[in-house]
């Protein structure tokens, strides 16, 4: 999920300011005007954690394939820590997580944002929750 391209800077900002409980006004060069956030999936393709990442450059995400690098790395993301699971430190754990209850409701889906469904969500092989802890000792 991100940003939508828009064709100009007003067009965001006047539909940033329709959306339900817009409040705070865009101060410029410090309030996020891009927002991308990749799911990172399971082996059953459950969630186990999110990236989200903001930018206050406009149509920071749309252009010049930067959402296909950070997939790409977030893939790479996903192997490193397969391989960290499989092959623990003495000092790093991941705990397992106790499912909990589905949450319905919120805000969901802002006009401003779009899918991106042609890139491939990344997926761990083996880790099934996101929960590392070290211990010293």
């Amino acid at each position: 999920m991100r940003t939508r391209k828009y064709p100009t800077k007003q067009d965001l900002l006047d539909d940033l300011a329709k959306e339900p409980g817009a409040t705070a006004p865009v101060v410029a060069g410090k309030s996020p005007l891009s927002w991308l956030a990749i799911p990172f999936l399971s082996p059953e393709r459950e969630p186990v954690l999110v990236l989200f990442a903001d930018s206050p450059e406009f149509n920071f995400f749309v252009e010049s394939g930067r959402t296909e690098a950070i997939v790409r790395m977030c893939w790479g993301y996903c192997r490193l820590i397969d391989y960290l699971d499989a092959n623990p430190f003495p000092t790093l754990r991941n705990f397992a997580f106790e499912p909990a209850p589905e949450t319905t409701g919120g805000a969901g889906v802002f006009g401003v944002q779009e899918p991106v469904s042609e890139l491939a969500v990344p997926r761990f092989e083996r880790v099934r929750s996101f929960n590392f802890e070290a211990s010293v000792g």
